[in-house]
């Protein structure tokens, strides 16, 4: 044999080796439930128009795993259960909490948000990554929203839940100052 066929034989052979072992890698696995993890909120002051006051907003952000790759809803989904006035139309939660002399109290009200849908790519149905809601504006100016005023000690709690009903875990912010 010749040294020219036994180096293009040791290419394939390793070639071949390689793709079997990466073939034998095992897939990352998560539980169908969405797993959340808080990662940070974000205050932020969008302009008004001269002599109006900025609105102001809050995105909360949160990493997410799901094991079966449902997270979200299409601008179609409007039949039961996710139809319009249905308990689970909105398929994301935020708490607001205040602290007031020590004691967390929950603010008026539950701001609800519809999640778009989140397609996993290629064959592995499992998701992971990060999601950033936009909050507001306050104090109130929405209604639902609840009233808080600048220099208020707040933490936001979020949950979600997928296109089987499956709720996510509850993840709670660390204390923030209101600006």
């Amino acid at each position: 044999m010749s040294a020219k066929f036994v180096h293009r034989i040791g290419i394939v052979v390793s070639f071949v080796v390689l793709f079997a072992w990466t073939g034998c890698l095992k897939r990352e696995e998560f539980p169908v439930e969405p797993i959340l993890t808080f990662k940070a909120v974000e205050q932020f002051h969008e302009l008004q128009p001269q002599g109006v006051t900025p609105e102001r907003f809050l995105n909360v952000i949160v990493d997410f795993t799901d094991g079966d790759g449902d997270i979200g809803l299409d601008p179609g989904d409007t039949l039961a259960p996710f139809g319009l006035g249905d308990a689970h139309y909105m398929n994301a939660r935020h708490i607001f909490e205040r602290l007031e002399n020590g004691v967390w109290t929950g603010v008026a009200s539950e701001d609800s948000s519809r999640i778009k849908r989140i397609t996993p790519s290629g064959q592995d149905p499992t998701l992971n990554g990060e999601i950033k809601r936009k909050i507001g504006p306050y104090p109130g100016a929405r209604p639902g929203l609840p009233v808080i005023n600048t220099g208020d000690t707040m933490r936001v709690k979020m949950w979600l839940e997928d296109r089987a009903l499956h709720r996510s875990n509850t993840v709670v912010s660390g204390p923030f100052i209101l600006q």
